[in-house]
């Protein structure tokens, strides 16, 4: 297998804490793939470009901040449905 062909495009990328999983964004889309098998085992979409990313201490949470947006989303694994949306709020 020649990895340049599997991930032609490489944004960002960040191991799990155990090492198992590997996330791999790039401009609006992240991608999960297993580190052994190189399945993939999840994909996510935003509605902006991802500046950053990282990994619960248990690996089932990932964060998304999204800059331009002044956000930050939240994934869980275990429910590719469920996120939270964390949004800049500014107070005088």
């Amino acid at each position: 297998m020649n990895f340049s062909n599997v991930f032609p495009h490489l944004g960002k990328a960040e191991f799990s804490p155990n090492g198992s999983l590997v996330i791999i964004a790039n401009n609006v889309k992240a991608t999960i793939f297993d580190v052994d098998s190189l399945d993939l085992l999840h994909q996510f979409s935003f509605p902006d470009m991802i500046t950053d990313l990282g990994w619960s201490n248990d690996n089932t949470l990932i964060f998304f901040q999204q800059k331009n947006r002044s956000q930050v989303i939240i994934k869980w694994l275990g429910d590719k449905q469920w996120n939270c949306v964390i949004d800049e709020v500014f107070y005088k």
